[in-house]
């Protein structure tokens, strides 16, 4: 095990059998972990684990994953159900977790949607949480490093044990303000969400959805882009490589609209290549020829874009007004709730995923639903 420094903390690299099950014996006396994980998934489906940094108070540890042979503690350590275990946007992470050993460590605690109870931004990133609330500047530089590449370099060690380090500090800060201001019990069906495993269990065939030129598309094309989006989901698991290597999003849609009906017609296709198609263009025109057009009213959801009656529109200003008071008296950043269009959509259909679940919901969702229920003619 060697020690090291980075930020004025020492910390070990993990790079032994022994040491790994030294560190997590170690780590595991606590009743939480701060968590961060180096992976590379440039060239595959699945993210490779390269590096896995723990800390808990008075030991930092960076394990190398790709010179250790038994991994056994550390996954005992992620896996008790005793410890918290603390990321930040740990989704990436979870999913790494998932992968590899088919289950999601639990309990969790994630920083950044902590962060959104002290008014930051939902998306605000880490760097700019630690400087906001240690007034520390990280070390960007290796952000785009190649975690596979042996040996790692002094500067990436430092830079993969300070995220880890100030991971520590972030967490006891962000738990001790929403604590003292007794809302921290809010996030738990957050981190309940983010703990499930069906998250990470995608279905191929909702993977449309996550399409934004679908929305363009007739109920028609939609049920072909369905088959063609699953078709692509699956290849790419299978020969675990990025999706957009076998078809972008681009060429899906563009598949999904033209519905070529013959290996002619696909070569008449920008952006498909003679490699490609004779490989997978018998399998693209059997998708598109087989695909079932016919009642699949429920792919396509059109938003109803009506205008808003009187009575409606009151009601809108109603709730913003009880949002707002909510965002002055917790101090969040404006919109941080819900913004306005989504109280207008919540007036027209009846339903906003967001206010419903969560720490909105727990904050003023249950206010906005009660109010709507007891609306007159909206």
């Amino acid at each position: 095990m060697h020690k090291l420094t980075a930020g004025g903390h020492d910390y070990f690299l993990v790079d032994s059998d022994v040491d790994l099950a030294a560190v997590c014996y170690e780590q595991a006396k606590n009743d939480w972990v701060a968590v961060d994980t180096e992976f590379e998934r440039s060239s595959t489906y699945y993210p490779e684990l390269c590096l896995v940094q723990l800390t808990t108070i008075g030991q930092v540890a960076v394990i190398d994953p790709l010179a250790i042979q038994d991994m056994g503690p550390l996954v005992e350590l992620i896996f008790n159900s005793r410890i918290t275990k603390v990321f930040h946007a740990g989704r990436q992470d979870l999913e790494i977790f998932h992968h590899l050993y088919d289950r999601v460590p639990t309990p969790i605690f994630d920083t950044q949607i902590a962060a959104q109870l002290l008014g930051l931004e939902e998306q605000s990133s880490y760097a700019t949480l630690v400087k906001h609330l240690l007034g520390v500047e990280l070390d960007k530089s290796h952000t785009r490093t190649n975690w596979k590449i042996r040996p790692l370099s002094g500067g990436q060690l430092k830079y993969a044990a300070e995220d880890v380090i100030y991971l520590a500090q972030v967490y006891e800060l962000i738990r001790q303000r929403l604590s003292d201001a007794g809302i921290l019990e809010w996030l738990k069906d957050d981190f309940a969400a983010l703990q499930s495993p069906a998250l990470y269990d995608v279905d191929p065939y909702d993977c449309w959805r996550r399409i934004r030129q679908a929305r363009r598309l007739s109920e028609s094309e939609v049920a072909v882009l369905q088959q063609l989006a699953a078709w692509r989901e699956m290849t790419a698991r299978r020969e675990n490589i990025p999706r957009n290597w076998l078809l972008s999003d681009t060429l899906l849609v563009d598949l999904s609209r033209l519905q070529p009906q013959s290996s002619l017609d696909l070569t008449r296709m920008q952006g498909l290549n003679k490699r490609f198609l004779a490989k997978h263009g018998s399998a693209l025109l059997h998708l598109i020829a087989t695909a079932d057009r016919t009642g699949k009213k429920d792919l396509v959801q059109a938003e109803n874009r009506q205008p808003l009656g009187m009575e409606q529109k009151r009601l809108v200003e109603k709730m913003f007004e009880v949002v707002q008071q909510k965002q002055r008296q917790y101090n969040l950043r404006e919109n941080s709730i819900v913004t306005q269009k989504g109280l207008e959509a919540l007036v027209r259909n009846g339903a906003n995923a967001q206010l419903q679940q969560g720490w909105r919901y727990q904050l003023v969702g249950k206010e906005l639903f009660a109010l709507l229920e007891h609306s007159d003619g909206c």
